[in-house]
């Protein structure tokens, strides 16, 4: 079966059974990526600042277990440790999650 490809701008971008998403048809350097999780930024910003999961736990009173779970991606967070986060790191709780 051949793939067939459609032309935007000088950009061919393969397509499936002549379908195109929106992502697909923007040259590889306009696309987004994909958003990152809340396990990854937690991740993200933790590491950027310099601080150790305990560091973090003993500044939110968020249980040290419960932060490695969550960067981890085993589990999910309450309200209350979600906005603790995003005020920890000074972020929305929006950022934090998306």
């Amino acid at each position: 079966m051949q793939s067939r490809s459609s032309t935007v701008v000088g950009c061919t971008s393969p397509s499936v059974a002549g379908v195109t998403t929106a992502a697909s048809r923007l040259p590889t350097s306009f696309r987004m990526d994909p958003p990152l999780s809340l396990a990854e930024n937690l991740h993200r910003l933790r590491i950027t600042d310099g601080h150790s999961i305990n560091e973090v736990a003993d500044a939110t009173r968020i249980p040290a277990s419960v932060l490695h779970a969550v960067e981890d991606g085993r589990t999910q967070v309450s309200p209350r440790v979600l906005k603790a986060l995003a005020r920890h790191f000074r972020v929305s709780e929006v950022e934090l999650t998306n």
